[in-house]
């Protein structure tokens, strides 16, 4: 797909206060690294830091100040990394320009640059104001979850469908994305999977790298598109390619199951190990399942994979590392056995809502493992609970009338 380059009059007025011959370049690249910043692709990032950061070094005053804020933020792309001199350095001799930009010109860009070095929200909501499409999609994003993660009021949730609507009116690829996820989920605007793949599509064809993954899903998935496996995973890759942690997980589980390309084992854990040193708890419980079972060669490594699984587990609440961390526990592999603590966990897990850890749970419960008094009613109950969780109409009902009695 051809990168389609987003010009603003925005970024074109920030540019006015350079030499003539570096105004067309500030237009690309200073917009193209705000957009990768958000836009998911680790590899996108990083190409767009390190063209910032050469005309940084040429003494671009705008890019310095960029470099400068990214610097500071966690996870920085290598190339825009700063000592700490020169990050304060380029910040002091480029904040007061950026400032006669924003309260002068009342520009939205300028304003949103100071929000980021800042993190004056009244800053962001002037650079929204003036439709500024970073400032809209941030504003939006921050607004549409509430801080326990429950999805906002409904008049919030159009307002941040609205901010959506006016970033993708610029054709903007991550307003365009937002749109098409809120479209497919129903958030602050009707459920319209046709609609969603209209803005899906279009924020592809900008090489998003989070909108080429989810496209990749719809293949997978079928529903308003036809499965189809080949072209699925076509899209994981593409996504994989720009450094997207979800596109390198999906493309991973493809290549380690052989769905729509030919099987490769080592491929699919180098992919799958980038996407959990990203962070991606999914991806860093399926990568400790890797060396697990020793794919891909990646043999004697069990302990390496209860590390990784106690880690998400303890530190992040993982139900899934919970259940397999447990297993590790009921097996003594990767650690020494402890039926006691497999229970412990196995429960937790289960009272997550994991149905695998209820299932086995109910199996400790007919045996009397670590500890527990064997009770086929709590075994019982617990299977009805999976079941009930795996949306069966009958155990819901037998669930309602019955408690666990702890014998």
């Amino acid at each position: 797909m051809k990168s389609i380059a987003i010009l603003t009059a925005a970024a074109a007025a920030l540019a006015a206060f350079l030499p003539a011959a570096a105004a067309d370049k500030t237009r690309d690249s200073v917009v193209k690294l705000l957009d990768a910043r958000s836009g998911g692709g680790r590899r996108v990032y990083e190409e767009a830091a390190r063209e910032v950061a050469e005309e940084a070094a040429e003494g671009q005053p705008l890019h310095q100040f960029l470099t400068a804020i990214i610097s500071k933020e966690p996870g920085a792309p290598k190339a825009a990394r700063l000592a700490d001199e020169v990050r304060e350095r380029y910040l002091e001799q480029n904040r007061s320009r950026i400032r006669v930009l924003a309260q002068k010109n009342d520009n939205p860009l300028a304003w949103y640059l100071l929000y980021l070095d800042t993190g004056n929200q009244n800053f962001l909501k002037r650079a929204a104001d003036g439709d500024d499409p970073h400032a809209l999609n941030e504003l939006g994003a921050k607004r549409l979850f509430n801080s326990d993660g429950s999805l906002a009021s409904d008049r919030v949730a159009r307002e941040c469908f609205s901010c959506f609507g006016r970033a993708a009116a610029k054709n903007d690829p991550n307003g365009l994305y937002n749109l098409g996820v809120c479209c497919k989920n129903g958030w602050g605007h009707r459920k319209d999977e046709a609609l969603a793949l209209e803005h899906l599509r279009r924020a592809a064809d900008m090489d998003h790298p989070q909108a080429v993954n989810l496209l990749g899903e719809m293949y997978r998935d079928g529903g308003i598109l036809e499965r189809n496996a080949e072209t699925a995973t076509k899209y994981f890759s593409q996504s994989a390619a720009a450094g997207f942690p979800g596109g390198q997980y999906n493309y991973a589980k493809a290549l380690f199951a052989g769905e729509g390309v030919e099987k490769n084992e080592p491929r699919a854990v180098a992919l799958m190990k980038a996407a959990a040193e990203s962070g991606m708890l999914e991806a860093m419980d399926e990568y400790a399942g890797y060396l697990y079972a020793g794919a891909g060669g990646e043999t004697n490594r069990q302990h390496e994979a209860f590390a990784l699984w106690r880690y998400c587990a303890e530190e992040r609440e993982f139900p899934v590392s919970m259940d397999n961390l447990a297993t590790c526990y009921r097996d003594g592999v990767g650690v020494g056995q402890n039926t006691s603590w497999a229970v412990a966990w196995y429960t937790r897990s289960a009272k997550k809502g994991y149905v695998p850890a209820m299932w086995h749970l109910a199996d400790c419960y007919d045996m009397g493992l670590g500890g527990l008094k064997k009770s086929h009613y709590a075994a019982n109950w617990w299977r009805t609970r999976a079941r009930a969780a795996e949306g069966d109409r009958l155990a819901r009902a037998w669930l309602a009338e019955h408690r666990l009695e702890r014998q």
